[in-house]
């Protein structure tokens, strides 16, 4: 019963969107969420959010790839009572952007989400941060400190979410760090479940990351228009479209070449677009940004 209410004091916080941080805002300025999109269809298709399985979502940038994360650190916060979730953001300047997306909703069903960055130090806070937290979002440096320092607080971890994890693999000491913690991770916390996510991971590249994790490619999930679309056939939330770059004096505009107009899924006329006066040249000790 406890766990159902849970759910559904979550579900109505989505749908009527009452609270800006801790103020209440005001009825015209509330956006109800009451569907999912497409994206996130394929993963609960996939049973994402109940599976032991750890799953690697390779999705387009603001296809709901976080609100994913958060419906499973809330199932395993609820299911795992006692249990805490980790984050890992991989710079300094995301622990608290992450921090601030998650805690909108999780606080308000009693969650506690802190954020802890820096490299290697350990002090005090850190410890009380520790103890506090029921979601803790950290770079990976703070991880490894942790690891290494206070060991047995990861015994009280149950689910560990990656973002950008697709650099494992790069050539680089932020990379090779990253393999090596989530190996040291997987060692410390028998059956952690994990979530890979990524906007830029190659198709190929979240097949190794699936099998790395599971021994199987199925748990890779990508933003499909339909449950058996071919790989290729993905759904995006935005259109993409190709633009130039060119200063026409100190204005700096992007123009748009052939952007289709649609009705009825049939192509009704193309045209060029303008964006003018995107960048401008001002005075700060010279100009900037500089004309090439």
């Amino acid at each position: 019963m406890q766990n159902a209410y849970q759910w559904r004091k979550y579900v109505r916080l989505l749908a009527f969107d009452y609270y800006d941080n801790y103020k209440i805002k005001e009825p015209k300025d509330r956006r109800s969420l009451f569907e999912f999109w497409t994206s996130q269809l394929r993963a609960f298709e996939k049973k994402i959010i109940d599976s032991n399985d750890n799953f690697v979502i390779q999705m387009p940038t603001s296809s709901g790839k976080i609100f994913i994360a958060e419906l499973m650190i809330l199932n395993n916060l609820i299911k795992n009572h006692g249990k805490k979730c980790l984050y890992i953001a991989l710079f300094r300047s995301l622990t608290n952007e992450k921090e601030n997306e998650l805690e909108k909703y999780l606080t308000k069903l009693g969650y506690s989400v802190s954020s802890l960055a820096g490299a290697y130090e350990i002090d005090d806070f850190t410890g009380v941060v520790l103890s506090d937290s029921d979601v803790l979002v950290a770079t990976p440096e703070k991880v490894d400190s942790l690891l290494r320092y206070k060991p047995e607080i990861f015994d009280n971890i149950s689910f560990a979410v990656v973002d950008e994890g697709h650099i494992i693999g790069d050539i680089s000491t932020r990379a090779t760090l990253l393999e090596f913690l989530l190996i040291r991770l997987r060692i410390k916390v028998t059956g952690l479940k994990t979530l890979f996510i990524s906007a830029v991971m190659p198709k190929e590249n979240t097949n190794d990351y699936s099998l790395w994790l599971n021994g199987k490619t199925s748990t890779a999930l990508r933003s499909l228009k339909f449950y058996d679309s071919d790989e290729d056939d993905e759904w995006e939330p935005t259109r993409k479209l190709i633009s130039k770059f060119e200063w026409v004096g100190d204005n700096g505009n992007i123009i748009f070449n052939n952007v289709e107009i649609y009705k009825d899924e049939e192509i009704l006329q193309k045209h060029g677009a303008f964006l003018y006066s995107y960048l401008k040249v001002k005075e700060f000790a010279g100009k900037f940004p500089k004309k090439i």
